[in-house]
């Protein structure tokens, strides 16, 4: 009989052994897979439920807490210390996560990595200290961060609970328990699917089971007790039927009477209680999220003013505010709704808030702020039925209660009330831009360096190295936050701009390639370059307005703006102008002391012709050359196998079809054993009944025959072979062969 040999190196196949060896847990590979299924099972069931944007690193503590639990088990280390370290590593990564706490790779080659922890450790403290502050005092709070810490350590504890039950004390069933009853929590409180429940489930009744074994087979072997090596195989048969029956009996099971169930549960006064607290406390969290959130990369926000793109005539037709103002007018030029503060690299979002009532005629409690003057306003809301309250610079004062949300204990978002016409009392700046320029970082708050100089780290380079380029001869604060604003008004202002492609970030999109668009674009670009040069930065969004000397103003659809606010110390938030064609605020004007600048830097050369062509180059090319690749390897014809390697491969058939070969076999011998037992399978009933196969299984015959005698010419008389037999013959025979092998397993 002749054998192929497949060359495999001795050193590597000996090198595996070893290594699966030494790896391998004296529970068995199947228990490292059930663990992972089940700890894989828990983290997928929170991260679907998408509640908070940020919940996906829940994986990291899932996979970290299970591997450290099972390292501790394994090491026989003090349980107490184990548990320690545990929950020390698990408060010190969850925080570190959560909280985005450690700088970026940037600040620690360039030494200032000691100033971003403080800045982030600030915002941290700052966020926490909120949230505390709003429920002490009995309002709403819509921060994330307790939530995600919370959820972060039941997941790392709930994964090293199991770990350290299956290899420390081979007995996971309370630890089981609890992940299921964490799961079908989880299940109850985001409407999600069951799917993951049921991975959960079956995987922990295997798990319970195997290591209900591997303790039996521990005794057995300890106490000299002989039992057969297939007993494992029956029991993991048996395990894994129950483990797949049992979760999925729900579905055939009469469920009748669980929606009664789960009314009276979710109608009772405990748990109305419960979700009471928890809506308070957790505003943010979205519990209708679950299926998940994102769009094209995983990236999502909005550009606000988008809506000015429609081009529609009601823009300018209709008068959607009018107001009347007292005070110095024309320090004043935007209505301020709110400002954005999470910028994804598509767009805009606001991170969570808290929310308090606040009274009327009452002072709402700002820090305190120089340089500033009172505007009265008396607003008349037209258009709809909105809550929101447009105010003149930042609001102290309205007439009717409102609700305030803010960011942290003292970063007012927005205003929020009830009718149309309100009246209010507001701050505006007149700073001058001397005064202006006297403040640098060190006189800004850490919570608001950490929240409002985040950048994602998909902004591309080129978007860097351009702030830095455009302020590189800037002394101040002050003078960097003019030079960006003096670059970015050279850009053509339109409404009839390009979507940024999916994965392409909106800053790159609109400084090299379309140069041109609306003021969401300029607010955007300037907010994301002033936070790269460490310039607390946020775009906000309102409407602009143009002063008059009355004081009287009208507001058109057409008017929504948005703009850039940089913070500066104890001047607070200056409001900067870098859209074209708008009127610039006083600071920016420089209405007091003219600031001396150079002229700005001219815009890069537009890479948009130039990068397209490249692009459709390189995957025309790209897809011209699989192309050819194909029709290459379809119209080459495969090499011919040599008789011997053919006359192997039909024995090796001839073994998997049962018929006898032995090595003094000679291939004559060989060849009439083939034919015979070819012969009986035509004899068959249900083959006669099928012409085509029994025509199919003749010319299988010649073909063996006719492989034979080559096999003999070029063995034994070392003659050259016929060559009778095609490839495609030979192809058609595998497939014969093939289906002979399932016909026999049927029978």
């Amino acid at each position: 009989m002749v054998e192929l040999q497949e060359a495999r190196p001795p050193w590597l196949q000996r090198g595996a052994q070893w290594l699966v060896k030494r790896l391998a847990p004296r529970e068995g590979w199947l228990s490292i897979l059930l663990v992972a299924v089940i700890v894989v099972g828990v983290a997928n069931a929170v991260v679907e439920t998408a509640w908070v944007a940020t919940i996906d690193h829940v994986w990291l503590n899932s996979v970290v807490a299970a591997l450290l639990a099972t390292a501790l088990a394994k090491r026989l280390a003090s349980t107490r210390w184990s548990w320690a370290i545990l929950v020390v590593s698990g408060l010190l990564v969850t925080t570190l996560r959560v909280g985005e706490l450690l700088p970026p790779l940037t600040t620690w080659r360039d030494g200032s990595w000691d100033t971003a922890l403080m800045t982030r450790v600030g915002l941290f403290a700052e966020r926490l200290q909120g949230w505390v502050v709003q429920l002490w005092v009995g309002g709403s709070s819509g921060e994330t961060l307790p939530f995600l810490l919370g959820v972060g350590m039941a997941i790392w504890l709930l994964s090293a609970l199991l770990a350290w039950q299956t290899y420390r004390t081979r007995q996971p069933l309370p630890a089981l328990t609890l992940i299921c009853f964490g799961v079908a929590l989880v299940g109850y409180f985001s409407a999600s699917p069951l799917h993951w429940l049921l991975q959960v489930l079956m995987a922990a009744i295997a798990l319970a089971a195997l290591m209900r074994f591997v303790t039996l087979q521990m005794v057995w072997e300890r106490d000299g007790v002989d039992y057969p090596d297939h007993v494992l195989y029956d029991f993991a048969i048996a395990v894994a039927v129950f483990a797949i029956l049992f979760p999925l009996m729900g579905y055939v099971t009469p469920r009748l009477a669980i929606p009664a169930v789960s009314r009276a549960f979710a109608n009772s006064q405990g748990v109305l209680a419960v979700e009471e607290v928890l809506e308070r406390a957790f505003g943010g969290v979205d519990v209708q999220a679950a299926g998940g959130r994102g769009g094209a990369g995983g990236a999502v926000g909005v550009m606000p003013r988008q809506h000015l793109l429609s081009g529609s005539p009601e823009l300018l037709q209709s008068v959607v505010m009018t107001a009347t103002v007292q005070g110095i007018t024309e320090r004043a030029t935007h209505w301020r709704a709110l400002s954005y503060d999470n910028y994804t690299g598509r767009g805009w979002e606001i991170s969570a808030e808290n929310q308090t009532n606040q009274p009327a005629n009452r002072p709402i409690s700002h820090p305190d702020i120089v340089a500033t003057t009172t505007l009265s306003q008396t607003v008349y809301w037209l258009q709809d039925n909105r809550s929101t309250r447009y105010t003149l610079g930042r609001p102290e004062q309205l007439d009717q209660p409102t609700r305030l949300q803010w960011h942290g204990r003292s970063d007012l978002v927005r205003v929020r009330g009830d009718g149309r016409v309100y009246q209010v009392q507001s701050l505006v700046s007149v700073a001058t831009a001397e005064a202006l320029s006297q403040v640098e970082s060190a006189d800004i708050p850490s919570a608001i360096l950490g929240r409002y100089t985040q950048l994602p780290d998909t902004v591309p380079q080129r978007v860097l190295d351009l702030a830095d380029s455009v302020t590189a001869n800037a002394a101040t604060s002050y003078a960097k936050a003019k030079a960006l604003e003096t670059f970015l008004r050279q850009y053509e202002y339109t409404l009839d701009v390009d979507v940024p492609p999916a994965n392409q970030d909106a800053v790159d999109f609109f400084l090299f390639e379309q140069q041109a668009g609306y003021c969401d674009y300029y607010a955007t670009a300037m907010t994301v370059m002033a936070r790269h040069i460490g310039l607390p930065a946020r775009m906000a969004i309102g409407f602009a307005a143009a002063p008059t000397i009355d004081g009287s103003q009208e507001l058109r659809g057409i008017d929504a703006h948005s703009w850039t606010e940089i913070y500066f110390g104890e001047y607070g938030w200056i409001e900067f102008e870098p859209t074209g064609g708008f009127a610039l605020s006083a600071q920016s004007a420089d209405l007091d002391q003219p600031l001396p600048t150079e002229p700005p830097p001219p815009i890069p050369e537009r890479t948009v012709p130039f990068m397209q062509i490249m692009r459709w180059v390189a995957a025309s090319l790209a897809l011209i050359a699989v192309v050819a690749f194909y029709v290459w390897r379809s119209l080459r014809p495969p090499p011919l196998p040599d008789t011997a390697t053919r006359y192997a491969q039909l024995q090796r058939h001839a073994a998997q079809l049962a018929i006898p070969l032995a090595e003094s076999q000679t291939p004559l011998e060989f060849l009439g054993q083939f034919e015979e037992y070819i012969t009986g399978i035509g004899a068959l009933a249900w083959i006669k009944q099928r012409p085509r196969l029994a025509r199919r299984l003749v010319k299988l015959q010649q073909v063996a025959s006719t492989l034979t005698n080559d096999f003999i010419r070029v063995q034994y008389d070392e003659l050259p072979p016929t060559a009778t037999i095609s490839n495609r013959q030979w192809q058609q025979t595998r497939r014969l062969l093939w289906l002979l092998r399932l016909v026999r397993r049927q029978d």
